[in-house]
Parts: C-alpha cells; sequence; structure tokens
C-alpha cells in the first residue's frame, strides 16, 4: 500500500458539504435508518475524529493538497495538471490523448452517486 514516501495528491472540500454529501450517500446506499436531518447528526457525531485522518495525510510528503472548491470553481485540467507535474516533476497530463471528463459527464453516467457537486450546497440543505 501507499507509504508516506510515496507523492500523494489529497483532494480536501469544505466539512459542511463533505457531511451533507455523506447524510445523503448513507440514506441513499447505505439504507441508514432514520430520517435525513437524524443520519446528517450521526454522522457530524462521527465526524468529531476527522483531523486525526487529516494529521496521517499531512505526515506524507512529497504532498500537495487540492481543495474541491478550487476544482469546481476554476479551470480543472490545469488546477491538476499543475499539482501533479509539482507532485511529480512530469507533464502526466500532457502524455494522455483523452481529456479529463467534466462533472456533468459522471453525474449523467450515474446521477444518484454524483448528486450535485456544487460548493457550498450545505447552506440550502
Amino acid at each position: 500500500g501507499p507509504t508516506e514516501s510515496w507523492p500523494t495528491l489529497l483532494l480536501v472540500r469544505d466539512g459542511r458539504d463533505t457531511l451533507v454529501s455523506f447524510a445523503h450517500y448513507n440514506k441513499r446506499f447505505a439504507n441508514a435508518p432514520g430520517d435525513f436531518d437524524t443520519i446528517l447528526e450521526r454522522a457530524i457525531v462521527k465526524a468529531r475524529n476527522w483531523g486525526k485522518f487529516y494529521e496521517k495525510w499531512l505526515s506524507y510528503d512529497p504532498l500537495r493538497i487540492i481543495r474541491f472548491e478550487d476544482l469546481m470553481q476554476g479551470d480543472t485540467v490545469a488546477e491538476l495538471e499543475w499539482a501533479i507535474t509539482d507532485l511529480t516533476g512530469e507533464n502526466v497530463c500532457a502524455k494522455t490523448q483523452d481529456p479529463l471528463p467534466e462533472f456533468s459527464a459522471y453525474q449523467q453516467q450515474n446521477p444518484a452517486f454524483f448528486r450535485r457537486g456544487i460548493v457550498g450546497a450545505w447552506k440550502d440543505e
């Protein structure tokens, strides 16, 4: 498996959006008992140790962090290409023939799993 010396690209997301997304996932796919608010409350309680998860990843070197929000609001391909090139020292994206698909392509393939992908959606859910 991966070790702390492997080049690592860590995708992070606003925790509020992550928790809402996770609650929807549990409601739809894990058949979690209870209504959405109950499932969300359980997710919030479990997330109290989330900092330990990030602490472990922050020990990896080399490490590059990409924010989900930056990917969704900017030039996704350019962001990923920069991070991978910076991390590995070579432009692996330039070697591929196929462009990276947009979020909408994933959403069309599996709309139940790729729900919205909207930054700040926690505010209206």
